[in-house]
């Protein structure tokens, strides 16, 4: 198994141990605010794949699925950090929570299609 899928499986495993055990949410007792463990997620995610990338050659379809993945993974931040944490969006909080919950969720799904793909 080369580093690059070691190191997007370990991300993604830490992805799943967060969804489970709201691992993140609990860090605003330690930081005051949970996002910051975000911008790490998306450090380790962003490392993942150029290991990825530069180990294993994927196909360009690949690419492109882990593109779209890191795409909607961007946009999820930028919906969670605007509502008020970082920078304010000039829309309802309740419409910025749905669109966080589906960018969230659209990247995780494209990034496994990636790797489904690629195996």
């Amino acid at each position: 198994m080369g580093r690059g899928i070691a190191s997007v499986s370990a991300g993604a495993g830490a992805l799943a141990i967060d969804e489970m055990f709201e691992i993140h949410e609990q860090t605003v007792y330690l930081f005051g605010e949970d996002d910051y463990i975000k911008i790490v997620m998306l450090a380790i995610a962003v490392t993942g794949l150029v290991l990825l990338y530069r180990s294993e050659k994927p196909s360009k379809l690949v690419i492109q699925l882990f593109g779209v993945g890191l795409m909607f993974h961007l946009c999820y931040l930028v919906v969670d950090f605007g509502d008020g944490d970082f920078f304010t969006l000039p829309f309802n909080i309740d419409n910025l929570y749905w669109a966080e919950e589906i960018f969230e969720i659209l990247g995780i799904e494209t990034y496994f299609a990636g790797l489904l793909v690629f195996h």
